[in-house]
């Protein structure tokens, strides 16, 4: 099953026990952050959905140094960029069975939609029970502007929201809505949507064989439908004019979001192309999803080293 967020919003089921062991591995690699909310529930192991973070340096490169301090407790099978200077990632265990969902946001001079400084905030930052975490106003700020921002409620009253600090506070913590901001927004946005054609942030797996094939694929589907946004089954049709039409209904919302298809025909096909095709033989499911994690989480190593490299491009 999956997580649905308070105003209905579905986001992956985390484990808990793997969400700690993954933000302890963040730290052994010397990235600063903040747990944004929650971070008493997190350490005890009481939260099952999201975790959101602010990290002192681009999202990407912190995810690159967790990498450089040795093997992550976890496989990363999605980077999913959904806004500017904030990375959503998806890890699973190698049977897929389990999994955590960690935002990044990494914003000093708050280009996002959001607005925030994070610099800021971790200036402000303090010990946790087992990590850091933001000053108890700008955690409130924090999910007030996010679900503003969303168009939620957000629940708090807004006089509450930033203490006695009043408007200073607000000035402070939110970056002004300039044109400057307003022109990146566009820029980067543009990029983001372009870079998403090239790599494709879901993945699709197709099964060839009968009906072995087609009983798997709905194993398959179930198994990462709680740790993925999106995990749905398909049978896919054989005319050759039927392709392209049922691709576009079923495979090319998920090359923009977070999430898998797992199809099955009876024989192979022509383009369009699945990332993996498996004819299966017998084994067991535990193999076939570690396969396609493997799979999974080479693509989005992939997409990282292309994502720092751009970056140091651009320094130089």
């Amino acid at each position: 099953m999956r997580s649905v967020a308070r105003h209905g919003a579905p986001v992956a089921t985390t484990n808990p026990v793997g969400a700690a062991l993954l933000l302890d591995h963040l730290t052994q690699a010397g990235v600063g952050f903040a747990v944004t909310h929650r971070e008493s529930e997190v350490a005890i192991g009481e939260v099952v959905s999201d975790v959101d973070l602010l990290v002192d340096r681009e999202p990407h490169s912190a995810l690159a140094a967790m990498f450089e301090a040795g093997p992550p407790p976890l496989r990363l099978v999605v980077i999913w960029p959904y806004d500017l200077r904030s990375v959503t990632t998806f890890w699973l265990t190698d049977d897929g069975r389990s999994g955590v969902q960690l935002d990044f946001v990494g914003d000093p001079d708050g280009l996002g939609r959001y607005g925030f400084k994070t610099d800021a905030f971790l200036e402000r930052a303090s010990a946790g029970a087992r990590w850091r975490r933001l000053h108890s106003s700008d955690e409130l700020a924090y999910l007030a502007r996010k679900r503003a921002v969303k168009g939620q409620s957000s629940g708090i009253n807004a006089s509450g929201v930033l203490g006695d600090a009043g408007p200073d506070r607000t000035e402070e913590l939110v970056a002004n809505q300039t044109a400057r901001r307003a022109l990146s927004q566009s820029v980067l946005r543009t990029h983001r949507y372009a870079t998403r054609l090239r790599s494709p942030i879901g993945h699709w797996v197709e099964l060839v064989g009968g009906s072995e094939a087609s009983v798997l694929a709905g194993a398959l589907s179930s198994r990462f439908r709680s740790t993925l946004v999106t995990a749905e089954a398909y049978e896919r049709p054989t005319g050759r004019s039927a392709q392209w039409p049922w691709w576009l209904k079923h495979i090319a919302p998920i090359r923009w979001r977070p999430g898998i298809v797992v199809s099955w025909c009876r024989n192979e096909l022509a383009a369009p192309h699945a990332d993996v095709r498996v004819r299966p033989d017998g084994r067991d499911a535990d193999e076939y999803a570690a396969a396609i994690v493997n799979a999974m989480s080479e693509s989005a190593m992939r997409r990282l080293q292309v994502r720092v490299s751009d970056r140091r491009t651009q320094c130089m």
